[in-house]
Protein backbone atom coordinates (compact mmCIF):
# COMPACT_ATOMS: atom_id res chain seq x y z
CA UNK A 1 0.00 0.00 0.00
CA UNK A 2 2.28 2.23 0.71
CA UNK A 3 4.09 1.98 -2.39
CA UNK A 4 1.08 2.53 -4.34
CA UNK A 5 0.41 5.81 -2.01
CA UNK A 6 4.22 7.05 -2.75
CA UNK A 7 3.65 6.11 -6.61
CA UNK A 8 0.41 8.39 -6.30
CA UNK A 9 1.61 11.24 -4.91
CA UNK A 10 4.94 11.32 -7.41
CA UNK A 11 1.95 10.80 -10.25
CA UNK A 12 0.25 13.77 -8.57
CA UNK A 13 3.22 15.97 -8.24
CA UNK A 14 4.52 15.08 -11.54
CA UNK A 15 1.21 16.15 -13.28
CA UNK A 16 0.79 19.39 -10.87
CA UNK A 17 4.49 20.38 -12.30
CA UNK A 18 3.27 20.08 -16.00
CA UNK A 19 0.05 22.04 -15.60
CA UNK A 20 2.30 25.03 -13.89
CA UNK A 21 4.73 24.38 -16.84
CA UNK A 22 1.99 24.96 -19.41
CA UNK A 23 0.77 27.77 -17.25
CA UNK A 24 4.09 29.64 -17.17
CA UNK A 25 4.37 28.95 -20.79
CA UNK A 26 1.02 30.71 -21.89
CA UNK A 27 3.06 33.89 -20.84
CA UNK A 28 6.61 33.25 -21.78
CA UNK A 29 8.07 32.98 -25.23
CA UNK A 30 9.41 29.08 -25.97
CA UNK A 31 13.21 31.02 -26.12
CA UNK A 32 12.41 31.96 -22.62
CA UNK A 33 11.42 29.04 -21.65
CA UNK A 34 14.48 26.97 -22.65
CA UNK A 35 16.85 29.80 -21.14
CA UNK A 36 15.03 28.72 -18.27
CA UNK A 37 15.19 24.84 -18.57
CA UNK A 38 19.25 24.92 -19.69
CA UNK A 39 20.01 27.31 -16.88
CA UNK A 40 21.62 29.85 -19.47
CA UNK A 41 22.32 33.01 -17.38
CA UNK A 42 24.38 35.24 -19.79
CA UNK A 43 23.33 36.73 -23.00
CA UNK A 44 25.18 36.32 -26.52
CA UNK A 45 25.97 38.45 -29.51
CA UNK A 46 24.85 36.58 -32.53
CA UNK A 47 23.25 37.58 -35.97
CA UNK A 48 19.98 36.94 -36.54
CA UNK A 49 16.80 38.72 -38.78
CA UNK A 50 14.19 40.37 -37.06
CA UNK A 51 10.53 40.69 -37.87
CA UNK A 52 8.90 43.32 -36.15
CA UNK A 53 5.23 43.70 -37.09
CA UNK A 54 2.47 46.23 -35.71
CA UNK A 55 -1.08 47.98 -36.47
CA UNK A 56 0.14 51.64 -37.61
CA UNK A 57 -3.52 53.16 -37.32
CA UNK A 58 -4.58 52.09 -33.52
CA UNK A 59 -4.74 55.85 -32.89
CA UNK A 60 -6.99 56.40 -35.40
CA UNK A 61 -8.96 53.13 -34.40
CA UNK A 62 -9.12 53.98 -30.73
CA UNK A 63 -11.32 57.50 -32.33
CA UNK A 64 -13.84 54.71 -33.81
CA UNK A 65 -14.48 52.14 -31.48
CA UNK A 66 -14.33 51.44 -27.25
CA UNK A 67 -11.68 50.21 -25.32
CA UNK A 68 -12.72 46.52 -25.35
CA UNK A 69 -13.38 46.12 -28.89
CA UNK A 70 -10.18 47.82 -29.83
CA UNK A 71 -8.54 44.95 -27.68
CA UNK A 72 -10.25 42.41 -29.69
CA UNK A 73 -9.16 44.06 -32.90
CA UNK A 74 -5.36 43.78 -31.63
CA UNK A 75 -5.89 40.21 -30.41
CA UNK A 76 -7.29 39.17 -33.70
CA UNK A 77 -4.23 40.61 -35.31
CA UNK A 78 -1.58 39.04 -32.67
CA UNK A 79 -3.32 35.93 -32.85
CA UNK A 80 -2.80 36.05 -37.06
CA UNK A 81 0.68 36.91 -36.43
CA UNK A 82 1.41 33.89 -34.10
CA UNK A 83 -0.28 31.34 -36.33
CA UNK A 84 1.99 32.26 -39.07
CA UNK A 85 4.94 32.36 -37.40
CA UNK A 86 4.01 29.15 -35.66
CA UNK A 87 3.97 27.71 -39.56
CA UNK A 88 7.54 29.88 -40.19
CA UNK A 89 9.19 28.76 -37.37
CA UNK A 90 10.56 31.44 -36.21
CA UNK A 91 10.64 32.28 -32.22
CA UNK A 92 8.44 35.01 -30.57
CA UNK A 93 9.96 37.72 -28.47
CA UNK A 94 7.18 39.74 -27.36
CA UNK A 95 3.77 41.52 -28.12
CA UNK A 96 4.19 45.09 -27.26
CA UNK A 97 0.59 46.38 -27.63
CA UNK A 98 0.03 46.66 -30.62
CA UNK A 99 2.78 44.98 -32.24
CA UNK A 100 4.81 41.69 -32.44
CA UNK A 101 8.49 40.62 -32.73
CA UNK A 102 9.71 37.32 -33.54
CA UNK A 103 13.21 36.46 -34.12
CA UNK A 104 14.97 34.29 -36.34
CA UNK A 105 17.95 32.83 -35.72
CA UNK A 106 19.12 30.55 -38.62
CA UNK A 107 19.47 31.18 -42.51
CA UNK A 108 16.62 28.74 -42.80
CA UNK A 109 14.30 30.60 -40.89
CA UNK A 110 15.13 33.79 -42.33
CA UNK A 111 14.55 32.94 -45.76
CA UNK A 112 10.79 31.25 -43.89
CA UNK A 113 10.43 34.56 -42.33
CA UNK A 114 10.11 36.18 -45.66
CA UNK A 115 7.55 33.54 -46.40
CA UNK A 116 5.63 34.37 -43.52
CA UNK A 117 5.53 38.38 -44.18
CA UNK A 118 4.24 37.56 -47.57
CA UNK A 119 1.40 35.11 -46.50
CA UNK A 120 0.67 37.00 -43.31
CA UNK A 121 0.23 40.10 -46.26
CA UNK A 122 -2.39 37.52 -47.53
CA UNK A 123 -3.91 36.51 -44.49
CA UNK A 124 -4.29 40.37 -43.47
CA UNK A 125 -5.78 40.94 -46.39
CA UNK A 126 -8.53 38.76 -46.00
CA UNK A 127 -9.33 39.75 -42.37
CA UNK A 128 -9.27 43.17 -43.44
CA UNK A 129 -11.90 42.25 -46.05
CA UNK A 130 -14.22 40.58 -43.36
CA UNK A 131 -13.86 43.59 -41.06
CA UNK A 132 -15.10 46.10 -44.17
CA UNK A 133 -17.94 43.38 -44.58
CA UNK A 134 -18.55 43.50 -41.13
CA UNK A 135 -18.23 47.63 -41.27
CA UNK A 136 -15.46 47.10 -38.28
CA UNK A 137 -12.13 49.24 -38.39
CA UNK A 138 -9.54 47.83 -41.48
CA UNK A 139 -6.10 47.01 -40.01
CA UNK A 140 -2.91 49.00 -41.79
CA UNK A 141 0.04 47.13 -40.22
CA UNK A 142 3.48 47.95 -41.55
CA UNK A 143 6.33 45.01 -40.99
CA UNK A 144 9.81 45.71 -40.68
CA UNK A 145 13.00 42.90 -41.37
CA UNK A 146 16.20 43.60 -40.32
CA UNK A 147 19.12 41.43 -40.11
CA UNK A 148 22.30 42.12 -38.30
CA UNK A 149 24.10 41.83 -34.95
CA UNK A 150 21.63 41.59 -31.65
CA UNK A 151 22.47 40.35 -28.28
CA UNK A 152 20.34 37.85 -27.39
CA UNK A 153 19.67 36.69 -23.89
CA UNK A 154 17.95 37.37 -20.46
CA UNK A 155 17.57 41.01 -19.84
CA UNK A 156 16.61 43.06 -16.55
CA UNK A 157 17.06 43.56 -12.94
CA UNK A 158 18.41 41.07 -10.78
CA UNK A 159 14.87 40.21 -9.80
CA UNK A 160 13.34 40.32 -13.31
CA UNK A 161 14.66 39.66 -16.47
CA UNK A 162 12.41 39.08 -19.96
CA UNK A 163 15.05 37.20 -22.38
CA UNK A 164 14.96 38.96 -25.64
CA UNK A 165 17.04 40.69 -28.33
CA UNK A 166 18.91 44.21 -28.08
CA UNK A 167 20.94 46.55 -30.34
CA UNK A 168 20.78 48.75 -33.33
CA UNK A 169 18.76 45.71 -35.74
CA UNK A 170 16.21 45.54 -33.38
CA UNK A 171 15.63 49.57 -33.54
CA UNK A 172 16.25 49.08 -37.44
CA UNK A 173 13.10 46.54 -37.43
CA UNK A 174 11.17 48.83 -35.49
CA UNK A 175 11.54 52.06 -37.45
CA UNK A 176 11.12 50.23 -40.76
CA UNK A 177 7.56 49.42 -39.49
CA UNK A 178 6.61 52.45 -38.76
CA UNK A 179 7.75 54.21 -42.25
CA UNK A 180 4.33 54.20 -43.85
CA UNK A 181 5.97 53.86 -47.33
CA UNK A 182 3.03 54.38 -50.00
CA UNK A 183 2.29 51.32 -51.21
CA UNK A 184 4.25 49.11 -49.24
CA UNK A 185 3.61 47.51 -45.77
CA UNK A 186 7.23 45.24 -45.77
CA UNK A 187 10.12 47.57 -45.67
CA UNK A 188 13.36 45.15 -44.99
CA UNK A 189 16.70 46.31 -44.04
CA UNK A 190 19.76 43.86 -43.96
CA UNK A 191 22.97 44.82 -42.54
Amino acid sequence: RDQFALAARLFNEMIAGLREKEKISFFLSQMALRSLESGEKRATRREISILFCGIRNLEDISHHVESHAKLELINQFLSLFESQLKISGGSMDKFTGQAAIALFTDNKSQNSMLTMASQLRKELSKLNLKHHEEKLPILNVGMGIATGAVVLGPVGSQKRKDYTAIGATVNMAARLHSLGVKNSDITIHLD
